[in-house]
């Protein structure tokens, strides 16, 4: 099963392999894989290869980011970029930025909310927020620099509009925002 976020592009052929199983991604997903040891499981990005060892995880690959990752909820994944290779348990990221890998724990519901309608996010940069929204909703938002590092933590609900999403921020941190044309512009009040 597979759940693809806005803005992302999924790729596989009509029929795997009789000896592997591959998919390409641009963008982010969350999957879950059936083990099958007879036909391994690869998902493919610009800078990362994942093996899939009948799992649970969310990959976020955009191809205009610098940053990619992976959260492993369930079972275990290798992770590949260039020559380093790395394995994963459940509740860990690997992130790759510039030609940097590391591993750390995390909560995974912070990476995988939005599959369920909702961010969920602990000490995240508003810029990373309104990043993820502004994907969400197709929707360029632009910030002042000195709002981006505000750290922020909770759960937002992706409203059917980007307006009621943008009422509840206004009304949790000191931001105003105005909407001209199709774009967000967002500062400090």
């Amino acid at each position: 099963k597979v759940w693809i976020n806005s803005g992302s592009t999924l790729k596989f052929p009509t029929t795997f392999d009789a000896n592997k199983r591959e998919i390409w991604v641009n963008g982010e997903i969350y999957i879950e894989v059936e083990k099958n040891k007879d036909q391994p499981f690869y998902v493919n990005t610009d800078r990362m290869v994942i093996n899939v060892v009948g799992t649970q995880f969310n990959v976020t690959a955009y191809d205009e980011d610098t940053d990619y990752s992976v959260v492993l909820v369930e079972g275990c994944v290798d992770v590949s970029v260039d020559e380093e290779k790395a394995r994963l348990q459940p509740s860990q990221m690997l992130s790759v930025s510039k030609d940097q890998i590391s591993v750390k724990k995390i909560n995974v519901n912070n990476y995988i909310s939005w599959k369920e309608g909702y961010l969920q996010f602990t000490s995240e940069p508003l810029s990373n927020i309104l990043k993820r929204l502004s994907r969400y909703y197709d929707t360029p938002i632009d910030y002042d620099e000195n709002i981006a590092q505000l750290k922020c933590n909770g759960k937002l609900v992706l409203f059917d509009n980007l307006e009621d999403v943008m009422k509840t921020i206004y009304n949790t941190i000191p931001i105003e925002y105005s909407q001209k044309t199709d774009r967000i512009f967002v500062q400090k009040r």
